[in-house]
């Protein structure tokens, strides 16, 4: 089984060491600074034994010496369904795809992956090449906090494929103020930036950060300011009111408040079993955590059915 490698990013190369021609193929002046800058070139027409072949190659210095790494288009897509990875340290470890994972690939969309060292991987669908690349946290520059805010799988795969990731709720500590923004990678892809900064208030902190940390990722959060078309006063107000337990909701989960949960159940908010599913599943809670939950919400765990004669019998 091929290794790929988890190579940590590449040094810039003086152009003047880039060569003019490859396998037949002549570099573009744009090719080569790009390539200098350790990136995949595409070339077509390389002169491979006799044969005309479309692939990318790339440049690195080792020991002081020029190496070009080629990397062959094959003739339909190949998605394995385990990769090997070589980690910086030497350690090898092998990674089986789930279900899910490959049918993802198999449409295109970036997965990613984490290591039983917690190290995290972008796997990617080239379809220039109709193969997978395989890349670290570390070789995309993605981060996993910032200012104050954990990302969370979407956001980073977010950032992977070069999209934004949508208004969150950041903290400067510098200034020690909170702000709203979207955020995106540079241009060169050597960081992150911000973008719609806004600032909002201390005592709206909380408000915002349950509305658009966590809870905007809920389908049961309702956005008062867009999907309220209703005209009856009475029952927009309702809603509005269903809203704000809704974020209660979201930001007691998020801090495991159980007792707030069970003071919001007696105001008469209740919840189903599949938010209480989706919501313990974003916020990682252990099973403990998610009886504990069950039981503030006043939601009792499924009881155990054994079959005797042929007839239910509740244990």
């Amino acid at each position: 089984m091929p290794i790929q490698e988890a190579n940590p990013p590449r040094i810039p190369i003086p152009e003047a060491e880039i060569p003019e021609r490859v396998l037949g193929v002549t570099l573009t002046p744009t090719q080569i600074k790009r390539a200098a800058q350790g990136e995949q070139i595409l070339l077509e027409n390389m002169h491979v034994q006799d044969r005309l072949v479309d692939g990318k190659i790339s440049f690195k210095m080792e020991n002081g010496k020029l190496k070009t790494e080629t990397y062959f288009k094959k003739e339909k897509l190949e998605i394995p369904p385990s990769i090997r990875l070589r980690l910086p340290n030497g350690k090898e470890e092998e990674y089986k795809f789930e279900k899910q994972q490959l049918e993802d690939l198999h449409n295109e969309k970036t997965i990613r992956i984490e290591l039983s060292d917690k190290t995290r991987f972008f796997v990617q669908v080239d379809r220039e090449l109709n193969r997978i690349t395989v890349k670290s946290e570390n070789e995309l520059k993605i981060p996993r906090e910032i200012g104050g805010y954990t990302l969370t799988e979407k956001d980073q795969i977010a950032l992977a494929d070069n999209k934004e990731i949508p208004l969150r709720v950041y903290h400067s500590q510098q200034t020690n103020t909170y702000f709203t923004a979207r955020v995106k990678m540079t241009d060169d892809k050597k960081g992150y930036e911000f973008i719609d900064f806004k600032q909002i208030p201390l005592d709206q902190v909380q408000e915002f950060k349950a509305r658009l940390n966590h809870g905007r990722e809920l389908e049961t959060v309702i956005d008062v300011t867009t999907k309220f078309e209703q005209k009856d006063k009475t029952e927009v107000q309702k809603k509005v009111e269903k809203d704000d337990k809704m974020n209660l909701f979201v930001e007691f989960t998020r801090e495991r408040n159980f007792e707030g949960l069970e003071e919001l159940t007696k105001k008469g908010f209740k919840v189903s079993v599949e938010l209480v599913d989706k919501t313990t599943k974003q916020f990682n809670y252990t099973q403990e955590e998610k009886t504990q939950l069950q039981s503030s919400v006043s939601i009792e765990k499924t009881k155990p059915v054994a079959r005797h004669n042929s007839q239910e019998i509740s244990i």
